[in-house]
């Protein structure tokens, strides 16, 4: 089967979780024995061209422009449309797998796609196609349960006062109907996020979890033990935080928690895997004040960041925002170790409450640093936590296991 794949952007320029799980699973259909290509973009002009990657094919094209004009542009890019028309008609794939494309590709290439009378399947990652930015109107702050109330339900003034004049009234209109219009299936990355997207409007076919490779997980112990001393981290309490940091992840909520914890525990560090840049630097500044260890070591692959995981003795996703599936906690689960996620989003779908870890609602600061300690203080349940965690990937979060969900999707609309 020749499967061609939409995608905004890909490693190495953008190492997302949505660009991550994308070029995985294009491997992995290409080690299944299809013929896989990909149309992405770059900001960079050298950059646009034809390459390959273990085999797929990856078309870049080039697309740079202001952020100010992404309502309109994730719509209709005219600078791309017409590249993705001309890879189309030479590739003449047997299906198209888009995914991420409302920042680069826009909503039209899906129409294009149909135009083409190509079958085409679209896996929504993220909250974009009903909001702007980071989804957190949807809860009360007060409401400090574990299952709070929640309102999934877009409402245009809030996102009129969000957006102020980057708010253009039609366009989750258009967005809507390009999703309801041309793709043959709609997929969700989680069960949360198909409740959302449908409570505004479109229609989803089925839900297909992310996956990762559990044996890529694996590390010699002097691997772990040369990390800790390149950091510093021996003989620590190790909580984990990675991803982009911003304040919808959550991070407020999680130095007082970590405060907290130090007043009894003194030996415990907050090591953040994220980029090294203006928000991250005055988060460590903030944390230093307020008497938190926190060492950030930028962004993390390959090796290091298997060794970062199995060096740490939790890890934490505290998110504010709607988390749509969190891969960081299938990556902690596939290194054994336990992990603590936000009630917000697709994350009580991976860690099971008091077995695999501990859904928190980051709002109640309380209950997190109890959680926090809880883990921190008793080996042998972070142990066990941490053995469980592994054994649900293995069970149900392998890549394999969502490649070949997704195969079988393809040749059911193929066939």
């Amino acid at each position: 089967m020749k499967i061609l794949i939409l995608m905004d952007k890909l490693p190495p320029e953008d190492k997302g979780g949505a660009e991550i799980v994308c070029l995985n699973l294009a491997r992995e259909y290409q080690k299944q024995g299809n013929e896989v290509g990909v149309i992405t973009t770059t900001r960079k002009k050298e950059s646009q061209g034809n390459s390959l990657d273990r085999g797929v094919k990856v078309h870049r094209i080039y697309s740079n422009y202001h952020n100010r004009w992404q309502p309109y542009v994730s719509l209709y890019n005219p600078w791309v449309v017409a590249r993705v028309r001309k890879i189309l008609a030479k590739e003449k794939p047997d299906i198209v797998h888009a995914h991420v494309v409302h920042k680069h590709l826009s909503y039209y290439s899906l129409k294009i796609v149909k135009e083409m009378d190509i079958p085409l399947v679209i896996t929504l990652h993220d909250c974009l196609s009903i909001c702007y930015k980071k989804f957190t109107c949807f809860y009360d702050i007060k409401d400090l349960d574990n299952s709070p109330n929640i309102n999934y339900k877009v409402k245009s003034l809030k996102c009129w006062w969000c957006q102020k004049l980057r708010y253009f009234p039609l366009r989750n209109l258009f967005v809507r109907r390009f999703l309801n219009t041309y793709p043959d299936k709609v997929i969700t990355v989680s069960q949360e996020l198909k409740k959302l997207v449908e409570a505004n409007g479109i229609k989803v076919s089925d839900t297909i979890h992310n996956g990762v490779d559990a044996d890529n997980f694996k590390i010699d112990d002097q691997e772990i033990e040369n990390f800790k001393k390149l950091f510093s981290l021996s003989g620590k309490k190790i909580v984990l935080c990675a991803g982009r940091l911003n304040e919808t992840k959550g991070c407020n909520q999680l130095l007082a928690a970590m405060r907290r914890v130090g007043q009894n525990l003194t030996d415990v560090v907050l090591l953040l895997l994220a980029k090294k840049d203006e928000y991250s630097e005055s988060l460590v500044k903030r944390a230093a004040e307020s008497g938190v260890k926190i060492i950030l070591t930028g962004w993390l692959n390959g090796k290091d960041l298997i060794a970062a995981y199995h060096a740490a003795d939790l890890v934490v996703t505290p998110s504010i925002c709607f988390d749509t599936f969190g891969m960081v906690n299938i990556e902690a689960m596939a290194s054994e170790k336990p992990a603590i996620t936000s009630c917000f989003g697709g994350g009580k779908e991976i860690v099971i409450d008091n077995q695999s870890g501990y859904i928190v609602n980051p709002f109640d600061v309380n209950i997190f640093t109890k959680r926090l300690k809880a883990l921190l203080t008793d080996a042998d349940k972070a142990k066990e936590m941490g053995e469980c965690g592994r054994k649900i990937v293995q069970e149900k979060f392998l890549l394999e296991y969502s490649a070949q969900k997704y195969l079988n999707l393809f040749k059911e609309l193929t066939s």
